[in-house]
């Protein structure tokens, strides 16, 4: 889940600010993306979990499924709700086609804002990453520098495209 995670991460900004021209083949990532995290619904709803208080590890899916219903799972489904298919009825690649070709005031540009909902699923990696962090078995100051840097670059990302937006 690492790599849809950055992935939306770099190209959702650029998509929404910069509104290149798109391949078919990125409606087809964008697709592919989309259905990594419905996927990754599905697994949440199966996955089992350590109770904090005992330590025990939780199987009865009605658990499984109440704890994760109450917690991450309205997050996951606005972020995986492919926006731009209910928008225009297609793909984005459409929507950069409607705003060129009938010169949309940006005030109806801004719905491709409603992509940013997407970026809702940065929340999990930081979970992955202190997973790969402990995997990988370094010095904990290292692994905290790492993890400052990333964020920054990540904020640093959408505050320039905000801003090349504006």
């Amino acid at each position: 889940m690492i790599i849809p995670l950055l992935y939306i991460a770099v190209v959702t900004p650029i998509r929404i600010f910069f509104q290149p021209v798109v391949d078919p083949w990125m409606d087809t990532v964008e697709w592919f993306v989309t259905a990594c995290f419905w996927v990754d619904i599905v697994v949440n709803f199966c996955s089992a979990y350590r109770d904090p208080s005992t330590d025990n590890l939780v199987v009865n899916p009605w658990l499984i499924a109440r704890r994760y219903v109450f917690g991450w799972f309205i997050v996951d489904l606005i972020a995986s709700v492919p926006i731009d298919a209910f928008i225009t009825g297609d793909s984005a690649s459409s929507v950069n086609e409607l705003s060129k070709l009938a010169r949309l005031p940006r005030s109806l540009r801004l719905l491709r804002l409603l992509r940013l909902l997407r970026a809702l699923r940065l929340v999990h990696l930081q979970g992955h990453l202190r997973r790969v962090e402990r995997s990988a078995d370094m010095h904990p100051a290292i692994a905290r520098v790492f993890m400052i840097t990333f964020w920054a670059f990540v904020l640093l990302h959408f505050s320039g495209s905000i801003w090349w937006f504006i």
